[in-house]
């Protein structure tokens, strides 16, 4: 038995028939298509064989079949409807029968998915987004790609710029795992989204649990994980080409990619470029609001016999992204004006695509390798180096000859290293185990800003060890781990008062973590899944020293020297189930409580800077819980018809003071239906949907803790619509999407920008993907 995993969302076993040989063109090629998720064959999964062009739709039990085939080299793709399509290469010499699993929730919130190892199981909550879906984004970030999953929201910075937000915490509390390697950079700013190309991934998975230890300590609200697909051994050329136009900016974004195997090694290279210009609100433009991307990586892989395997991967992420010029005023009254006017100052009665200040440009490279060695049937060995250097400089508003000078011009060096070993263990269970090191050297160049940094040059030395656990027990399958991290932490920094003084500040922080997790199976349509976890969190540079402004979010940050390490509890606990294939339902509850939780405060104040009038906030500690539970059913009406419901409940509190917690994302619910067409001609796996989104308004305030009290309740209306042109040894993929259909005049409480704008109106988003 062969088994073959291109990626987490499909498995697919091959079972040769040894047959004997007939004439050159007298082979088969059998199979059966099922879901994975429910065991049920898929009826009318669309399979083409190529180079002869032939094409079946399978039967009632997920059955089909080609005779008469020569002995060649085939190109089997898999497809249907919700699932994204697979491609399989076959060197046919005899007959060959295959089953073929498919996970057919796309939807899911809560999908218990592969992470790291493959072949590893995990009773994690966790949620994917796939290949086909990051392609239906792919005019958007990483963060937007993520949000419609329930608990998960995104903090946005006007319309380009986001990061995401996992049951109520975002920011250093969230962690980005690229290709195996925590993304690194100046992750500190609400303004700093994610230096990762969506196209780099196969897909996106969100670890909503508290077990994620393998990938650092700091991860209190969850991990994202991207990661790319694994190369295989076909031995031709393929790849696709990725297009997508909308009509709000303008927008243009072209992706290309190609992959081959060899005797020398499997590679797969890709570029993305995209040009989009200022976004336009219901009424108005939104004045420099445009962004620019230029990103390409690649990716090689090398077996040496069945022991050793070697990895490389090297990515360049490079973006100039403008900030809403309404942001910036010039003195405290205008400030306050502009908080409450219908339309930003500065704003233009004309589109375009120029880049102004105040504005970001960011370039982040990351270089890893990875040697895997398996030791026996039972034991491996992994060791892995990422390196990944970030620019980021930022613009403001400047006068005479510092118009062209950046405000921020910060460089960070980032090393990690890890080690990790595996063991299955005799009683059946798995053990892994790991060390890792990681250097980080941060420097502003003043030089070229003539300006004090708003976070000091520090360099920080971090050691960390974890382990493990995982077995199952009958029906019951558990997990139990644990991790230690010491981090020494050396700064320096400048007085903001006069006269200036340079102080050195060493610190070091001990942190531990504990997790623990079991899921039990009750049926095949009834499965519980539980997770524990006890971690602390050291408080980042930024809470610490931050001292000025904070360009991208128009406003003076101050930082804390006297914090120290968040300790947080949570629990969760998610049941599913699935009734006669027709109905399934998911319900997550979860409880989090943070002991000194630190967060960003508004004082209520402005600051006069040369720059400009600013408003200011400060970090300060609290004790808080956050809690509230994620809902999700699916109704397959008919055949062709399905209904997906999600909602997602949150409340935060301070605990001591009995407010609430701000800055939480609101209640939100969201509907869609999708209905999938017969196949018409060469057009195949159409599909039309409509889509609701209703969002509260944040009840979760007091008059006085922000400058602006939260806007009111919005709904979104979308459509969109799918299909798919076989041609002989090719596919084009057409998508046809839209977002805020009624042009709604609304701000998001999560969007910093709407304290001076409102957010988008109408987008209309075409797709093309050519498969080759």
């Amino acid at each position: 038995m062969w088994k073959y995993n291109k990626q987490a969302s499909s498995i697919i076993f091959v079972l040769c028939s040894f047959l004997a040989i007939g004439q050159n063109c007298n082979y088969k090629i059998t199979g059966n298509v099922i879901d994975a998720t429910t065991g049920t064959f898929l009826k009318d999964a669309t399979i083409d064989l190529n180079p002869v062009g032939q094409q079946k739709l399978t039967d009632a039990n997920g059955s089909f079949t080609f005779t008469q085939l020569c002995q060649n080299q085939y190109h089997i793709r898999i497809a249907h409807m919700g699932c994204s399509p697979e491609v399989l290469y076959l060197d046919l010499k005899k007959d060959t029968s295959f089953v073929i699993y498919l996970y057919h929730h796309i939807e899911l919130m809560n999908e218990v998915t592969v992470h790291g190892e493959r072949n590893e199981q995990v009773s994690q909550t966790s949620s994917t987004i796939n290949e086909s879906e990051i392609a239906a984004n792919a005019n958007k970030n990483i963060a937007q790609t993520i949000e419609n999953i329930a608990g998960v929201s995104s903090l946005n910075t006007g319309a380009g710029i986001s990061k995401p937000i996992i049951h109520g915490l975002y920011g250093n509390r969230v962690g980005i795992i690229n290709n195996g390697i925590a993304q690194s950079g100046q992750q500190w700013g609400n303004d700093h989204a994610p230096e990762i190309d969506p196209f780099v991934a196969n897909h996106i998975s969100v670890v909503k649990g508290a077990s994620a230890l393998a990938y650092g300590g700091v991860n209190l609200g969850g991990v994202v994980l991207v990661e790319p697909a694994t190369l295989g051994t076909e031995p031709h050329l393929h790849g696709r080409v990725n297009y997508v136009f909308q009509t709000n900016g303008l927008g243009n974004t072209l992706n290309v990619q190609l992959e081959k195997s060899n005797s020398w090694g499997s590679w797969r290279v890709l570029g993305t470029t995209k040009l989009i210009g200022d976004r336009k609100s219901p009424t108005y433009y939104l004045t420099n609001t445009g962004n620019r991307e230029l990103n390409f990586a690649g990716q090689y892989e090398k077996g040496f016999g069945h022991r050793l395997k070697f990895s490389a991967y090297f990515s360049h992420f490079q973006t100039q992204l403008g900030i809403l010029r309404g942001s910036h005023i010039s003195n405290s009254s205008d400030l306050i004006l502009a908080m409450f006017r219908d339309e930003p100052f500065f704003t233009k009665d004309y589109f375009s695509y120029q880049i102004e200040a105040p504005s970001q440009k960011v370039k982040h490279q990351l270089i890893k390798y990875s040697l895997t060695y398996l030791l026996d049937d039972h034991q491996v060995i992994e060791f892995k180096n990422g390196i990944q250097i970030n620019n980021r400089k930022e613009f403001d508003v400047r006068r005479n000859s510092y118009n062209n000078s950046p405000s921020l011009s910060i460089k960070q060096l980032n090393n990690f290293m890890e080690g990790v070993y595996t063991n299955v263990l005799s009683g059946g269970g798995t053990l892994k185990s790991g060390l890792q090191y990681t250097y980080i050297n941060n420097t502003n160049d003043n030089a070229a800003t003539d300006r004090l940094p708003l976070i000091p040059d520090y360099q920080s030395n971090q050691m960390a060890a974890y382990a493990i656990y995982q077995k199952y027990i009958s029906k019951l399958y558990v997990e139990v781990g644990g991790r230690y991290d010491y981090r020494y932490l050396q700064a320096i920094t400048i007085s903001s008062t006069f006269p200036r003084e340079i102080k050195r500040e060493n610190r070091d922080f001990q942190n531990y973590g504990f997790s623990a997790g079991a899921k039990y199976s009750f049926s095949s349509a009834f499965i519980a899944k539980a997770d524990f976890g006890i971690v602390q969190r050291a408080p980042e540079v930024n809470e610490l020293y931050s001292s000025g402004l904070h360009q991208g979010l128009a406003s003076i940050e101050y930082g804390n020297p006297n914090l120290h390490a968040e300790n947080s509890i949570k629990a969760l606990l998610t049941v599913e189930s699935n009734l006669k294939q027709k109905v399934f339902l998911q319900v997550t509850g979860y409880y989090q409580q943070i002991i000194d939780y630190i967060y960003l405060k508004p004082t209520g104040e402005f600051e006069l800077t040369i720059s400009g009038s600013f408003p200011v906030f400060e970090y300060t500690q609290t004790d808080a819980r956050i809690y509230g539970f994620d809902f999700l059913t699916s109704y397959q009406a008919t055949e062709n018809l399905k209904f997906v419901l999600k909602y997602a409940y949150l409340k935060g509190d301070e605990i001591k003071v009995d407010i609430p917690l701000i800055y939480m994302p609101p209640n939100n619910l969201l509907l869609s239906a999708n209905y999938a067409l017969k196949n018409w001609g060469k057009s195949t796996n159409n599909s039309v949907g409509i889509s609701g989104k209703y969002v509260a308004q944040q009840k979760g305030y007091l008059p006085g803790q922000d400058f602006l009290a939260p806007p009111n309740a919005y709904f979104l209306l979308g459509a969109e619509a799918n299909t798919s042109f076989k041609f002989t040894n090719n596919m084009l993929d057409v998508g046809l999407r839209a977002e805020n259909l009624l042009n709604t005049v609304y701000r998001d409480y999560l969007n910093r920008m709407r304290y001076f704008a409102n957010d988008l109106g109408i987008n209309v988003s075409l797709r093309l993907t050519f498969h080759f």
